[in-house]
């Protein structure tokens, strides 16, 4: 789908993962985060993940750009970052800031 650049059929992927994902342990995530979840999909989010451990971390919200402003203004209170995402030919690249 990614070299395709049928993103939304891909994150419509992403979103089946979260759901099998959540379905093999109650641990997994918990009412705040599924509450957020379904409201964000209503919003026009196409799919997501949880990040972190430990009982911390972060969801990951993926939409297409029309869908953003939406999105921020139903979730301004909660601390939000918007990160444009681009796909690198070459795979992930790590670097080192200092």
């Amino acid at each position: 789908d990614l070299l395709k650049k049928d993103f939304k059929k891909f994150f419509i992927k992403v979103d089946k993962s979260w759901k099998e994902k959540r379905s093999l342990s109650k641990k997994i995530s918990n009412k705040k985060i599924d509450l957020l979840y379904n409201e964000a999909i209503k919003l026009g989010v196409l799919g997501g993940k949880i990040s972190g451990a430990g009982g911390d971390g972060f969801l990951n919200l993926f939409a297409k750009k029309e869908s953003h402003k939406k999105i921020i203004e139903n979730f301004r209170k909660l601390n939000y970052q918007n990160i444009d995402i681009n796909f690198e030919p070459d795979g992930s690249k790590c670097f080192i800031v200092k």
